[in-house]
Protein backbone atom coordinates (compact mmCIF):
# COMPACT_ATOMS: atom_id res chain seq x y z
CA UNK A 1 0.00 0.00 0.00
CA UNK A 2 2.45 2.29 0.99
CA UNK A 3 4.92 1.98 -2.70
CA UNK A 4 1.46 1.83 -4.26
CA UNK A 5 0.84 5.96 -2.64
CA UNK A 6 4.73 6.26 -3.80
CA UNK A 7 4.65 5.34 -6.97
CA UNK A 8 1.72 7.18 -7.66
CA UNK A 9 2.38 10.45 -6.53
CA UNK A 10 5.87 10.29 -8.45
CA UNK A 11 8.09 10.09 -5.59
CA UNK A 12 10.04 6.85 -6.54
CA UNK A 13 12.92 7.86 -8.22
CA UNK A 14 16.11 6.01 -8.63
CA UNK A 15 19.33 8.18 -8.39
CA UNK A 16 21.73 6.95 -10.93
CA UNK A 17 25.22 7.75 -11.69
CA UNK A 18 27.35 10.03 -9.36
CA UNK A 19 23.68 11.13 -7.94
CA UNK A 20 23.27 7.68 -6.21
CA UNK A 21 25.15 8.48 -3.00
CA UNK A 22 26.26 4.72 -3.20
CA UNK A 23 27.82 5.08 -6.12
CA UNK A 24 31.49 3.02 -6.94
CA UNK A 25 32.33 4.91 -10.33
CA UNK A 26 33.27 8.25 -11.39
CA UNK A 27 32.12 10.35 -14.41
CA UNK A 28 35.47 10.24 -15.41
CA UNK A 29 35.82 6.16 -14.55
CA UNK A 30 32.91 5.57 -17.01
CA UNK A 31 33.94 7.40 -19.38
CA UNK A 32 37.00 5.16 -19.73
CA UNK A 33 34.80 2.28 -19.15
CA UNK A 34 32.96 2.86 -22.86
CA UNK A 35 36.00 3.91 -24.28
CA UNK A 36 38.08 0.97 -23.91
CA UNK A 37 34.67 -1.11 -24.01
CA UNK A 38 34.39 0.22 -27.78
CA UNK A 39 38.24 -0.61 -28.02
CA UNK A 40 37.47 -4.50 -27.22
CA UNK A 41 38.94 -4.52 -23.73
CA UNK A 42 36.27 -7.30 -22.01
CA UNK A 43 33.44 -6.42 -19.03
CA UNK A 44 35.24 -9.00 -16.72
CA UNK A 45 38.20 -7.12 -16.93
CA UNK A 46 37.38 -3.84 -16.82
CA UNK A 47 35.13 -5.32 -13.93
CA UNK A 48 38.26 -6.37 -11.51
CA UNK A 49 40.13 -2.99 -12.90
CA UNK A 50 37.70 -0.86 -11.60
CA UNK A 51 36.30 -3.44 -8.89
CA UNK A 52 32.49 -3.87 -10.19
CA UNK A 53 30.76 -6.67 -11.09
CA UNK A 54 30.66 -8.00 -15.24
CA UNK A 55 27.32 -7.18 -15.46
CA UNK A 56 27.54 -3.43 -14.10
CA UNK A 57 30.04 -2.55 -16.67
CA UNK A 58 27.23 -3.97 -19.53
CA UNK A 59 25.20 -1.68 -17.71
CA UNK A 60 27.21 1.52 -17.86
CA UNK A 61 27.95 0.60 -21.73
CA UNK A 62 24.19 0.42 -22.65
CA UNK A 63 23.65 3.42 -20.26
CA UNK A 64 21.22 1.79 -17.78
CA UNK A 65 22.74 2.83 -14.54
CA UNK A 66 25.06 5.65 -15.80
CA UNK A 67 23.55 8.55 -17.70
CA UNK A 68 25.65 10.91 -20.43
Amino acid sequence: QNMEDKAAKGRSHKPKGQKNGRAKLTPSAVNLIRLAAERGIHQRFLGRWFGVSKSMIGNVMRQENWCG
